[in-house]
């Protein structure tokens, strides 16, 4: 796996993702929206940004950074199941939605997870995820434990 760019095995590892409260309802409101059960995938959604979100602020930022996780893990499950053409098409949503850093946090998130599943990551994006957590912080120490810089030998 070439170390330069996301394969289409590694963001299969997102498929890995523990199975915690947050993660069971991020997976239920995909799966409601690909059966077209949008209100349903809405009061899902409205559910766990109420547990998250402690100020009108932080419900926002995090309404939107649900609508874009989703579509992120949309885009790479299409493509995964080999429509690359509308997983391309939701990657170019993304894109004109989002601006240059929400795009940063998303890839910093998925590179995250896959690190924590997988134990290591290609050297440029565990730079870039540790780059945007703040190199020597606490919580990149914890979130990064157990993750390899570089794929091992």
């Amino acid at each position: 796996m070439s170390e330069d760019n996301v394969s289409g095995e590694m963001m299969a590892e997102v498929a890995g993702l523990p199975d915690i409260f947050e993660v069971q309802q991020a997976r239920a409101v995909r799966d409601l929206l690909r059966a077209g059960r949008y209100e349903e995938a809405s009061r899902v959604g409205e559910h766990l940004l109420a547990e998250a979100a402690t100020t009108p602020e932080e419900e926002a930022t995090f309404r939107r950074t649900l609508l874009l996780s989703t579509m992120l893990a949309e885009s790479i499950s299409i493509s995964g199941e080999g429509d690359k053409q509308r997983g391309d098409e939701i990657m170019t949503m993304i894109t004109a939605m989002a601006t240059r850093e929400e795009i940063k946090q998303l890839l910093c998130a998925l590179f995250l997870q896959i690190g924590q599943h997988q134990g290591w990551l290609p050297t440029e994006h565990y730079d870039m995820v540790t780059d945007h957590i703040g190199a020597g912080s606490p919580d990149l120490q914890n979130l990064t434990a157990g993750i390899t810089r570089g794929k091992p030998s």
